[in-house]
């Protein structure tokens, strides 16, 4: 899985790759390294590939800080 967040501006601030808890366990993890301030929008897209190769993809567009 390949994670990009990015301001609402458009600026990138951070891409990498989550992680599976597990061997096909469906369950991955990313952690952000950089600061973003409590009550910033961001836009999150993730790119995913399963094992047959097929692409997937989501995106969010989250208040930092708030509570879903």
């Amino acid at each position: 899985m390949e994670v990009t967040l990015t301001a609402n501006d458009g600026t990138e601030i951070e891409n990498g790759k989550a992680v599976e808890t597990g061997v096909r366990t469906g369950h991955w993890v990313y952690t952000a390294t950089a600061p973003v301030a409590l009550g910033a929008d961001i836009f999150i897209k993730v790119v995913g590939l399963d094992h047959a190769g097929n692409k997937a993809q989501i995106t969010e567009s989250p208040t930092v800080g708030a509570d879903e």
